[in-house]
Protein backbone atom coordinates (compact mmCIF):
# COMPACT_ATOMS: atom_id res chain seq x y z
CA UNK A 1 0.00 0.00 0.00
CA UNK A 2 2.71 2.38 0.74
CA UNK A 3 4.15 1.71 -2.61
CA UNK A 4 0.88 2.27 -4.37
CA UNK A 5 0.43 5.63 -2.66
CA UNK A 6 3.86 6.73 -3.80
CA UNK A 7 3.15 5.43 -7.27
CA UNK A 8 -0.18 7.26 -7.25
CA UNK A 9 1.49 10.56 -6.39
CA UNK A 10 4.21 10.09 -8.97
CA UNK A 11 1.75 9.28 -11.73
CA UNK A 12 -0.51 12.12 -10.66
CA UNK A 13 2.38 14.55 -10.81
CA UNK A 14 3.56 13.17 -14.13
CA UNK A 15 0.07 13.37 -15.70
CA UNK A 16 -0.48 16.84 -14.31
CA UNK A 17 2.74 18.07 -15.89
CA UNK A 18 1.90 16.33 -19.13
CA UNK A 19 -1.62 17.75 -19.29
CA UNK A 20 -0.37 21.18 -18.22
CA UNK A 21 2.17 21.24 -21.04
CA UNK A 22 -0.41 20.12 -23.54
CA UNK A 23 -2.69 22.98 -22.44
CA UNK A 24 0.16 25.46 -22.77
CA UNK A 25 1.00 24.20 -26.22
CA UNK A 26 -2.63 24.62 -27.28
CA UNK A 27 -2.67 28.17 -25.95
CA UNK A 28 0.55 29.03 -27.81
CA UNK A 29 -0.76 27.37 -30.96
CA UNK A 30 -4.01 29.36 -30.85
CA UNK A 31 -2.10 32.63 -30.24
CA UNK A 32 0.21 31.91 -33.20
CA UNK A 33 -2.80 31.20 -35.42
CA UNK A 34 -4.40 34.51 -34.37
CA UNK A 35 -1.15 36.35 -35.13
CA UNK A 36 -0.93 34.72 -38.57
CA UNK A 37 -4.51 35.78 -39.37
CA UNK A 38 -3.73 39.38 -38.32
CA UNK A 39 -0.53 39.38 -40.39
CA UNK A 40 -2.45 38.08 -43.41
CA UNK A 41 -5.04 40.89 -43.09
CA UNK A 42 -2.35 43.55 -42.64
CA UNK A 43 -0.33 42.21 -45.56
CA UNK A 44 -3.41 42.16 -47.81
CA UNK A 45 -4.15 45.80 -46.89
CA UNK A 46 -0.56 46.82 -47.58
CA UNK A 47 -0.57 45.05 -50.94
CA UNK A 48 -3.76 46.90 -51.90
CA UNK A 49 -2.14 50.24 -50.98
CA UNK A 50 0.98 49.42 -52.98
CA UNK A 51 -1.11 48.46 -56.03
CA UNK A 52 -3.06 51.74 -55.81
CA UNK A 53 0.20 53.69 -55.63
CA UNK A 54 1.56 51.80 -58.64
CA UNK A 55 -1.53 52.69 -60.67
CA UNK A 56 -1.14 56.32 -59.62
CA UNK A 57 2.55 56.35 -60.56
CA UNK A 58 1.80 54.82 -63.98
CA UNK A 59 -0.73 57.59 -64.66
CA UNK A 60 1.79 60.23 -63.63
CA UNK A 61 4.44 58.66 -65.87
CA UNK A 62 2.04 58.67 -68.83
CA UNK A 63 1.26 62.34 -68.21
CA UNK A 64 4.96 63.18 -68.00
CA UNK A 65 5.66 61.23 -71.20
CA UNK A 66 2.95 63.23 -73.01
CA UNK A 67 4.41 66.50 -71.75
CA UNK A 68 7.90 65.49 -72.82
CA UNK A 69 6.57 64.68 -76.30
CA UNK A 70 4.86 68.07 -76.53
CA UNK A 71 8.01 69.80 -75.29
CA UNK A 72 10.09 68.03 -77.94
CA UNK A 73 7.66 69.10 -80.68
CA UNK A 74 7.67 72.71 -79.48
CA UNK A 75 11.47 72.69 -79.26
CA UNK A 76 11.69 71.39 -82.82
CA UNK A 77 9.29 74.11 -84.00
CA UNK A 78 11.36 76.75 -82.24
CA UNK A 79 14.58 75.41 -83.75
CA UNK A 80 13.02 75.38 -87.22
CA UNK A 81 11.79 78.94 -86.73
CA UNK A 82 15.21 80.05 -85.51
CA UNK A 83 16.98 78.43 -88.43
CA UNK A 84 14.52 80.03 -90.88
CA UNK A 85 15.01 83.41 -89.24
CA UNK A 86 18.78 83.10 -89.28
CA UNK A 87 18.72 82.04 -92.94
CA UNK A 88 16.58 85.08 -93.76
CA UNK A 89 18.86 87.41 -91.83
CA UNK A 90 21.97 86.02 -93.56
CA UNK A 91 20.64 86.91 -97.04
CA UNK A 92 22.16 90.17 -98.30
CA UNK A 93 19.82 93.07 -98.84
CA UNK A 94 20.02 94.20 -102.44
CA UNK A 95 18.54 97.67 -102.10
CA UNK A 96 18.83 100.21 -99.34
CA UNK A 97 15.50 100.73 -97.63
CA UNK A 98 13.86 103.98 -98.67
CA UNK A 99 13.25 106.43 -95.87
CA UNK A 100 9.55 106.72 -95.14
CA UNK A 101 9.46 110.51 -95.24
CA UNK A 102 11.09 110.65 -98.69
CA UNK A 103 8.77 107.98 -100.01
CA UNK A 104 5.74 109.76 -98.64
CA UNK A 105 6.83 113.12 -100.00
CA UNK A 106 7.50 111.76 -103.50
CA UNK A 107 4.16 109.95 -103.45
CA UNK A 108 2.48 113.14 -102.37
CA UNK A 109 3.95 115.07 -105.29
CA UNK A 110 2.61 112.48 -107.71
CA UNK A 111 -0.78 111.86 -106.09
CA UNK A 112 -1.88 115.37 -105.06
CA UNK A 113 -4.18 116.87 -107.64
CA UNK A 114 -3.08 120.29 -108.85
CA UNK A 115 -5.23 123.25 -107.77
CA UNK A 116 -5.57 126.55 -109.52
CA UNK A 117 -3.16 129.01 -108.00
CA UNK A 118 -3.24 132.80 -108.10
CA UNK A 119 0.04 134.45 -108.98
CA UNK A 120 1.12 137.73 -107.51
CA UNK A 121 3.12 140.38 -109.29
CA UNK A 122 6.41 139.07 -107.88
CA UNK A 123 5.75 135.67 -109.50
CA UNK A 124 5.58 133.59 -106.30
CA UNK A 125 2.86 130.99 -105.78
CA UNK A 126 0.32 131.97 -103.16
CA UNK A 127 -3.08 130.55 -102.22
CA UNK A 128 -5.92 132.62 -100.80
CA UNK A 129 -6.81 132.00 -97.15
CA UNK A 130 -10.01 130.11 -97.90
CA UNK A 131 -8.20 127.98 -100.46
CA UNK A 132 -5.39 127.28 -97.94
CA UNK A 133 -7.91 126.17 -95.34
CA UNK A 134 -9.71 123.91 -97.82
CA UNK A 135 -6.47 122.42 -99.13
CA UNK A 136 -5.13 121.80 -95.58
CA UNK A 137 -8.34 120.02 -94.55
CA UNK A 138 -8.41 118.00 -97.75
CA UNK A 139 -4.84 116.77 -97.27
CA UNK A 140 -5.37 116.18 -93.52
CA UNK A 141 -8.49 114.08 -94.17
CA UNK A 142 -6.50 112.12 -96.77
CA UNK A 143 -4.11 111.10 -94.01
CA UNK A 144 -1.04 113.21 -94.74
CA UNK A 145 1.21 114.44 -91.95
CA UNK A 146 1.18 118.05 -90.80
CA UNK A 147 4.74 118.63 -92.05
CA UNK A 148 3.90 117.38 -95.52
CA UNK A 149 0.72 119.46 -95.62
CA UNK A 150 2.62 122.59 -94.54
CA UNK A 151 5.27 122.01 -97.21
CA UNK A 152 2.69 121.38 -99.93
CA UNK A 153 0.54 124.39 -99.08
CA UNK A 154 3.47 126.70 -98.35
CA UNK A 155 2.67 127.57 -94.73
CA UNK A 156 4.14 126.71 -91.35
CA UNK A 157 3.32 123.55 -89.39
CA UNK A 158 1.89 125.72 -86.62
CA UNK A 159 -0.58 127.32 -89.02
CA UNK A 160 -1.63 123.89 -90.30
CA UNK A 161 -2.12 122.68 -86.70
CA UNK A 162 -4.20 125.76 -85.94
CA UNK A 163 -6.46 125.24 -88.96
CA UNK A 164 -6.98 121.54 -88.16
CA UNK A 165 -7.62 122.10 -84.44
CA UNK A 166 -10.07 124.96 -85.03
CA UNK A 167 -11.97 122.90 -87.59
CA UNK A 168 -12.11 119.87 -85.26
CA UNK A 169 -13.29 122.04 -82.36
CA UNK A 170 -16.13 123.44 -84.47
CA UNK A 171 -17.27 119.97 -85.50
CA UNK A 172 -17.12 118.67 -81.91
CA UNK A 173 -18.73 121.69 -80.28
Amino acid sequence: MGCSVILYFLLKRHFTKWFAQTGQIEKVRSEVEKMLVDLNHTTAGNIDLIEERLVSLREILQSVDKRITVLKRETEKTEIGSSMYSSIVKKPIEKEPVKREQETYSDIKQNIPKKKVHEEKAGSVLLEKSEIKGRVLELYNSGFSLAVIANQVGTSIGEVELIVSLTENRHQG
